[in-house]
Formats: structure tokens, sequence, C-alpha cells
């Protein structure tokens, strides 16, 4: 099977009688028509002696058309010729112009390319500068915590500790149990002063709760209640989510000021034991000092 077809251009020298019928017979797929020489009446009677071959040898011939451009006439010369001179084309100063213009370019890519350089390093030594920030921050908030955390201990168990001149301070942490009013979680929990000032890192006025009648709120619950109450003060809450209320001595408030959905209630170590039924655990944050790590 033939793949490649065959064009001719039709013209004066196809209009001889049997010509195109030649070139049709030979294997002539498609018939130009060029339209830039002749006149439409020459290019009409050659379409129609093409139509009537295609018709007598049953051949599917396919008539293309080229038809003619835009052309540009600068108009008629004396005599109706022009005499040319031979000259020499001096293209220097096209090329020295268009060099010039390639040097700028070069020199503005490379000007970008240092710009870009330089803006990736700047973001690169900012990020860096950001991320030593941010741990040297977070190492000068874990500085003073503790770096030892005891699960369950007993009360025993921290006597023997602070007795060791390696141990600064233990603070003593139990969440007791929770209960929710008007969407709102309360906890019950227990905490010794180390826990507040050193491991939570957070003032109170007054003192943590040292007897079974007193408990030590946040601020931030106290103005969730709508009350004022300082140390000291008589308050009446409930301390297990029953709607039972009991009278307690309010021994210290705990500066935290931020609004929360969840608020707290501290209370002493033997009221905490009661609460819990048996089930009390205290996680002791311990804090040693530095000789004992190094050494260590």
């Amino acid at each position: 099977m033939r793949k490649t077809k065959i064009i001719c251009t039709l013209g004066p020298s196809t209009d001889k009688e049997g010509i195109l019928e030649t070139l049709i017979q030979e294997g002539m797929d498609v018939a130009r028509f060029n339209f830039s020489h002749g006149s439409h009446e020459e290019q009409k009677a050659r379409l129609t002696i093409l139509d009537e071959l295609r018709r007598k040898h049953d051949r599917p011939v396919a008539a293309l058309l080229d038809t003619k451009g835009p052309e540009i006439r600068i108009g008629c010369f004396e005599n109706g010729s022009i005499e040319t001179w031979p000259f020499e084309n001096d293209t220097s100063s096209v090329i020295k112009k268009l060099a010039n213009r390639s040097m700028r370019a070069d020199k503005r890519s490379r000007l970008l390319m240092l710009f870009t350089i330089a803006l990736s390093v700047c973001m690169v030594f900012s990020i860096l500068l950001i991320s030593s920030s941010v741990q040297e921050k977070f190492k000068n908030t874990q500085r003073n915590k503790a770096q030892i955390g005891i699960l369950g201990i007993t009360d025993e168990q921290s006597a023997r500790l602070l007795e060791k001149e390696d141990v600064l301070w233990i603070g003593e942490y139990s969440a007791i149990g929770l209960f929710y009013v008007e969407n709102k979680t309360i906890t019950v929990a227990y905490g010794n002063q180390d826990y507040f000032l050193h491991q939570e890192e957070k003032t109170l006025q007054g003192n943590t709760p040292q007897k079974v009648n007193e408990i030590m709120l946040p601020q931030n619950y106290i103005d969730y209640l709508g009350k004022s109450y300082q140390a000291g003060d008589t308050v009446s809450l409930d301390l297990t989510g029953t709607g039972q209320e009991a009278e307690y001595i309010l021994s210290g408030v705990l500066n935290d000021t931020k609004e929360s959905d969840g608020y707290f209630i501290y209370v002493n170590k033997e009221l905490a034991r009661s609460l819990s039924e048996n089930m009390f655990q205290v996680t002791a944050y311990t804090r040693l000092g530095t000789k004992a790590i190094s050494s260590g």
C-alpha cells in the first residue's frame, strides 16, 4: 500500500491536451492550484477539466487551492525597471548594539542570581536563628524544672529522698477526679508548694492547703464564679460533683488568670487520699543539684 501522496501543481504546462489526464493515470493524488499566478477564470477552467477527468477515471483526486497571500507593492518605476549597484553591508554597528544588549542582559541575570543566592542565605540563617532561639527558650523553661518524675511515691520514700543533699526539691502532684459544671471541667487535685513554685513556676497568695478543711483556688476559677475571694475567706463548694456543698477555708489563691474550659480545686494530701478511695497515687517531680547530674 502506497502511503506517500503525490501533489502536482497545475499551470500552463498542464493545459496541453492529455497532460492532466496522464498525471491522473500515473497516480497524482492532489492537484494544486496556485492562485499567485493566473486569473480566477484560468483556474476555474483547469478545475472544470479536473472534475471531468475524475469522473472519467473514477479517481478521487483532491483539489488544493493555494490562495494568494498578502503582497507589498512599493509603486511603479520610471521606464519599468530599476538599476541596482553592488555595495558592502556594514553590520558592525548592529553587532555592537546586540553585544551591548546581551552584556546588559547577562549583567541583570547575574545580579538577579546574586540577589536570589543572598536572599536564600538570609532565609536559611533566619530559620537557624529562629530554631536556635526556640530551642534556647525551651531550655530556659526547663532549666530549673525537675529532671526526674517518680510515679506512685510513698510518704516514706519522699522523706528519705529529701534527706539526700543532691535533691534540691520534690514537687508532689496527684489528680483525684473531675466532674462537669455548665460544660466546664472541674478537676480536684493535690499539689504541694514546691510543685507550684518550681515545677509549674507559678506564684500564689497565701499557702497550699495544709488541713482537711482547706482548699486553694486559681484566680481564673474565682473569676468564673464571679466572686472576689481572698486567702483566708470561707467558701462553699462542691468537690464531688454531686451537688453537695461544704464550707472550706481558702488557704491560697494561685495566680492563674488565663480563661479556660477547665478549672482546678486543690486540696491537701489527707483529703485527697480520702476522696480517691484507696486509689491515691502521687507523682514526685524531683530536682537534682548540678553536681549530682555531672557525677552521674
